[in-house]
């Protein structure tokens, strides 16, 4: 169970940041240009959030 949860958290939440991020971003602005960096910059930052988690929770 905890292989599952690190897999997830490893791969599978940066691609759940950006997806939301971008929807997010998408709806709510109302420039276009930026998006998508902004949507990677917030599912890199998630991704090392998780990360440090795991690591420092012995995952």
């Amino acid at each position: 169970m905890g292989a599952i949860i690190s897999y997830f958290a490893v791969f599978f939440m940066p691609v759940i940041a950006f997806w939301f991020m971008f929807r997010f971003l998408k709806h709510f602005s109302k420039q276009n240009e930026g998006i998508a960096l902004t949507s990677v910059l917030f599912a890199l930052i998630i991704w090392t959030f998780s990360s440090s988690i795991l690591l420092a929770g012995g995952g």
